[in-house]
């Protein structure tokens, strides 16, 4: 997991503790106040449960249930947001905004460190324009004026407010990835360590600091795990490629040819003494099936010529929040099918 997806995830769960607080004690005044409205209180009661519920099963939740529960947790205050302006009575409205105002930009802060730039503009966007409007629309109401909120012009200064804050936001993290990025490709490219010194291409360590680079970017990528389908000499460890023993001349050229056929924008190494591994900023399944095929009919052209033997090659998609190891799975389950097919071929699996 990237750097960014850890802060976002540390900077939840103290948001998580802090509104699971203040909503308590708003739900505790708001039933000992009688001037509190019983939407505040039930508001506050509901949002109170949900958040000591996800709290407490936090070390429980898988990623995905996490991001969910941000996304809601958004949905809320932007649905608190849009009904107190709208439909309910004035007296709401104050404290339904502070909410907001106070809730709102951490929650941005944390979506757009978690989901990317692009989503994280989306999403911002689309809250500040639900505000910005709500609000406008609903400073026209002549009720309005009993809580000195009857301007329209309040509804622009919101869009505006929340909409820069999003773009400088999502800047930021955008600078912070480019960094993480940078600082991976630095330390692929410098240290020889990661450096399988049989076929020139990454080993296990360096292909590990690669993924781990391509995690940080918080977006989907392809992986091509590539089986040598002729006969190697057996090996004592085959779950990693030790660059201490020597490996058949035809292997070392099978990974060039392999190589040669890999954009330089994706990362491709030996995984272990039969296989390679391709992490392809391709997410379209037909575009990625179709760029393995490739891979596989140029090399088998190649063995024609000086006896080199073929590949199988399992297909599998990396979606945010799951670990990568079961993405692996999905494509190491891939290359079986492709084996139990008659070996030379192409297999996908791209979901659990």
């Amino acid at each position: 997991m990237g750097s960014n997806q850890e802060l976002a995830l540390l900077l939840l769960r103290f948001l998580v503790l802090v509104a699971m607080v203040s909503a308590t004690l708003m739900m505790i005044a708001g039933l000992l106040i009688d001037q509190v409205s019983s939407v505040s209180v039930q508001f506050a009661g509901f949002f109170s449960v949900f958040l000591i519920t996800l709290w407490l099963a936090w070390h429980r939740l898988p990623l995905s249930a996490l991001r969910a529960g941000l996304m809601l947790g958004l949905f809320l205050y932007q649905a608190r947001w849009v009904s107190a302006w709208l439909f309910l009575p004035p007296e709401e409205v104050p404290v339904a905004s502070i909410a907001g105002i106070v809730y709102t930009p951490m929650l941005l802060l944390i979506i757009g460190l978690m989901e990317g730039q692009k989503r994280g503009v989306v999403i911002g966007l689309v809250v500040a324009l639900a505000m910005g409007v709500s609000a406008t629309v609903g400073s026209m109401r002549p009720e309005m004026s009993t809580v000195a909120l009857d301007d329209p012009r309040l509804g622009a200064l919101i869009f505006v407010l929340v909409a820069v804050y999003v773009f400088i936001q999502n800047a930021w993290s955008a600078q912070q990835t480019l960094i993480e990025e940078r600082g991976f490709e630095n330390a692929i490219m410098q240290a020889s360590v990661n450096e399988d010194q049989a076929t020139g291409l990454l080993n296990r360590r360096g292909l590990d600091i690669a993924v781990t680079g391509w995690i940080s970017r918080r977006r989907p990528f392809g992986v091509m795990l590539i089986s040598l389908d002729k006969p190697l000499a057996p090996s004592d460890d085959e779950s990693s490629a030790d660059a201490s023993k020597p490996i058949l001349p035809e292997v070392a050229k099978t990974a060039q040819l392999i190589a040669s056929r890999i954009p330089a924008s994706d990362s491709v190494g030996r995984w272990s003494d039969h296989e390679f591994l391709v992490v392809s900023r391709e997410t379209d399944p037909r575009s990625l099936t179709i760029a393995a095929n490739g891979v596989r009919s140029f090399v088998e052209e190649q063995s024609k010529k000086d006896d080199l033997g073929t590949v199988s090659i399992g297909l599998s998609l990396f979606p945010l929040f799951e670990p990568f190891e079961a993405t692996l799975s999905r494509a190491e389950q891939a290359v079986m099918e492709a084996r139990e097919a008659g070996t030379n071929c192409v297999r996908s699996y791209w979901s659990s």
